[in-house]
């Protein structure tokens, strides 16, 4: 998802500048459903992960955070000569981000606290659980809400010492040199076995999320040197990636160049798309938030769900899944996101969303 909190905004501009990124948040929610999408597959179900999931987990989320830092710092020091203060950003990010974040917790944990059979893996049934499924990253009702936690975390932090940093006049340069020093320090740290509100996801993605904002705010530079558009340097990334990923052995610094290889991949993807206007994404526009947010009720019916009820192979559940995990919430989005009702109205807004 990178930060699907901007989509709306963002996504709607027509240049090629920001139509790739576009496009990146697009191919990122697609793999996201995607890869929750194999519950049923017989080797999942037996507790074992497969190959095609681990090579798109390499650089999904990765991707996702790259895409949170590049819009952070376009929305607030790229786009315009002004900024918010870091109370006004916080309060935005709270709105776009934790409200959905807690308002699908709640409604989520009771359901999944009560047919426990219908997910593999449970929620806490008891008094405090509720609670608890607030902040312990592994109680969460819908698991993969940890990235909300986290990139809430770096959008905070990290924009909140860019701002002080601007103010003081520090070279920029020196402040992303410092932020990934540190980045790099924490990796090599001891962290609890348990995760309270994604700081170890942060910890482990924030490399990413600046690697995000330095391609932001060099971008000019770096297109010249890496335009990142042509054939071969998507072949290039491609291999790059592939050979990282399989010769690594559990190495974390070599799938970490191989995540940023498969990053550059998508990149280079998202920028042919537009470079030879194939348009083949651009009715998703706008709505990756909507389906972040919601697709995992969508897969969870047609795989936890409806394999209870009904015997279908495997393929099967998986092909339903990635479908109603990216329509059913496109298609709300599209039935609602023009609406001057005020349900409808407020439903969007504790869906993060802002209706045109």
């Amino acid at each position: 998802m990178g930060n699907t909190a901007e989509s709306n905004n963002i996504q709607s501009k027509s240049n090629s500048f920001l139509k790739f990124i576009a496009y990146l948040q697009i191919l990122g929610i697609i793999l996201v459903v995607f890869g929750h999408s194999f519950h049923e597959h017989p080797q999942v179900k037996a507790g074992h992960t497969l190959l095609i999931w681990n090579l798109f987990t390499n650089f999904r989320m990765p991707l996702f955070m790259f895409v949170s830092g590049f819009l952070m710092i376009y929305t607030t020091f790229k786009r315009s000569n002004t900024y918010p203060t870091p109370a006004v950003f916080i309060k935005k990010k709270a709105k776009r981000l934790l409200i959905p974040y807690i308002v699908l917790t709640v409604i989520t944990y009771m359901p999944r606290a009560l047919l426990p059979n219908y997910a593999h893996d449970q929620v806490p049934s008891s008094i405090k659980g509720p609670l608890q499924s607030l902040y312990i990253t592994e109680y969460l009702p819908i698991g993969y809400f940890w990235f909300i936690q986290s990139s809430f975390l770096l959008l905070v932090i990290i924009y909140s010492i860019i701002y002080i940093s601007r103010r003081k006049n520090i070279p920029p340069e020196a402040f992303y040199l410092g932020i990934l020093i540190i980045f790099i320090f924490t990796l090599f740290l001891d962290m609890p076995d348990r995760e309270y509100f994604g700081i170890n996801s942060m910890r482990e993605l924030g490399f990413y999320f600046l690697f995000g904002a330095v391609y932001c705010e060099y971008y000019d530079k770096i297109n010249r040197i890496l335009p990142l558009d042509t054939m071969p340097s998507f072949i290039i990334s491609f291999a790059l990636w592939l050979t990282l990923f399989f010769v690594a052995d559990g190495s974390w610094i070599i799938l970490k160049f191989a995540s940023l290889f498969g990053i550059a991949m998508c990149i280079n993807v998202a920028k042919l798309m537009v470079k030879h206007n194939v348009r083949i994404l651009d009715h998703l526009t706008g709505a990756n938030y909507i389906i972040f947010l919601l697709s995992w009720y969508f897969n969870t019916a047609t795989q936890q769900i409806l394999s209870h009820y009904v015997t279908l192979p495997w393929w099967v559940h998986t092909i339903l899944s990635l479908i109603c995990g990216i329509y059913i919430p496109w298609l709300f989005y599209k039935c609602t996101i023009n609406s001057h009702n005020k349900a409808v109205r407020a439903i969007l807004f504790l869906l993060g969303q802002k209706p045109k």
